[in-house]
């Protein structure tokens, strides 16, 4: 268990809320030992009077966040970063989201967060004047969301159990009833003392983790000469300590972070050679310290969040592709449910496939009205095209979901063939789903 704690510490990167200097020497796990100067923290920052007057926590937040975002993408190293990344994310995502990265980068100011296991609450500070392009086109660009009323905001969008709501100069994104008290609010809400940004950090967080509730704070600090995610972890006894600290071995970190996902083993490629760990007691320090001139370090950054965006893209590919899997069997049980002496065809849902070229389509009631025979349609918003062609006399037919994921040309179709049976004048279903795109067959 203590093994798991510290690695998801480093999987969500050890935000950060330290008020003393970085504990030095480290030593270190890897052979390549890094010898850099102590970050001094001597300045505090803490949020806003603007951003705390929409914030709402929830009670007993598992962690608290506050990053000063405007201090961070003004640092060299990520003005070195950024163009590769805008890159990277034009082609894993829209063609057109590039430039509104750009923008958001450059007018993003604050973010404050909580997360608790009732909900979570994040309150993000923006220029609007820096944004050439409007806010609701960029988010449209950048997401497929379902637009919302939500009381006090301009505009609103949901996120599977959540809401974004925009109100003037400010995100909010979360559980429904603190976003609109949020929006509702007229003055500043609380903030911990204890949080507040160091010089040179940017981002701090601080809370508990795991079942165990392990204490843990930690930051990211960026500068011309270092890039360092530092976490700090208390543990119940110096025993799992311990543990803790001598599990961070690079190759241990490799075979611990969860489920070994090829994105997790980039990330552990990434920090292998810069882990430091120090343990006082019943509280270890962990730090990821990359040094060097920004431009080196953003090549090796970019390296790593190339590898990182990549699976976690396929990840997210897999996932919308996996939406008409389910829906085309759930189609052909329909059928079969509805006991139908011959198979009819039944017309595209949408009936534009631009529709869902690149985005999720929100359909209609009325779209489903000729598959009412079957009492089949979707509610939610689909990344898929779905229909279904009968052969001529009826007694055969072939379900068909058809996408095109990136928006880029290059369609996906998935098909599964149903034939009824003269016999016992019952359907039987293929046992496979065949999955072609428009270069090739590419599963079965």
């Amino acid at each position: 268990m203590v093994v798991r704690a510290a690695s998801l510490v480093l999987v969500v990167l050890g935000l950060v809320a330290c008020s003393k200097p970085v504990p030095a020497p480290f030593a270190p796990v890897a052979k390549i030992e890094v010898r850099v100067p102590t970050v001094v923290a001597t300045l505090r920052q803490t949020p806003s009077q603007a951003v705390l007057s929409r914030w709402n926590a929830p009670a007993s937040p598992d962690v608290t966040a506050y990053g000063d975002l405007g201090a961070l993408f003004q640092t060299e190293l990520f003005r070195e970063l950024l163009p590769g990344l805008i890159v990277l994310t034009e082609a894993q995502l829209q063609p057109q989201a590039g430039d509104c990265i750009l923008q958001w980068a450059f007018s993003i100011r604050e973010v404050v967060f909580a997360v608790s296991q009732q909900g979570g609450l994040a309150v993000i500070s923006y220029n609007e004047g820096a944004l050439k392009t409007p806010v609701q086109t960029c988010i449209e660009t950048l997401f497929a969301l379902k637009s919302i009323e939500v009381v006090n905001a301009k505009f609103a969008y949901a996120i599977d159990e959540s809401v974004l709501a925009v109100g003037p100069g400010v995100l909010l994104v979360g559980d429904r009833t603190m976003v609109e008290r949020g929006l509702a609010s007229k003055g500043p809400g609380e903030w911990p003392n204890t949080l507040a940004l160091a010089k040179d950090q940017q981002l701090a967080f601080a809370g508990s983790i795991t079942e165990d509730r392990l204490p843990v704070e930690g930051y990211l600090s960026v500068s011309n000469e270092h890039f360092v995610v530092h976490t700090e972890v208390t543990f119940p006894s110096i025993e799992s300590a311990n543990v803790a600290a001598a599990s961070m071995a690079s190759i241990r970190l490799q075979q611990d972070l969860p489920g070994r996902t090829p994105q997790m083993i980039a990330i552990s490629e990434l920090i292998g050679q810069n882990l430091f760990v120090e343990q006082t007691g019943r509280k270890v320090a962990f730090e990821v310290r990359l040094v060097g001139d920004p431009k080196v370090l953003a090549a090796r950054l970019g390296v790593g969040a190339a590898k990182v965006i990549y699976w976690v893209r396929k990840y997210i590919d897999e996932a919308k592709v996996a939406e008409a899997r389910t829906v085309t069997r759930k189609i052909a049980r329909h059928l079969i449910e509805a006991k139908l002496n011959k198979l009819t065809s039944f017309p595209a849902v949408p009936a534009k496939f631009d529709a869902v070229k690149g985005k999720k389509y929100q359909s209609a009631p009325a779209d489903w009205s000729q598959w009412q025979t079957i009492q089949f349609s979707i509610e939610e918003p689909q990344y898929f095209q779905y229909h279904v062609e009968a052969a001529k006399g009826g007694k055969a037919a072939t379900v068909i979901a058809e996408g095109d994921l990136d928006g880029n040309g290059r369609r996906l179709r998935l098909s599964l063939a149903i034939e009824l049976d003269p016999k016992t004048n019952t359907l039987r279903v293929a046992d496979e789903l065949s999955e072609e795109d428009s270069q090739g067959l590419v599963g079965n």
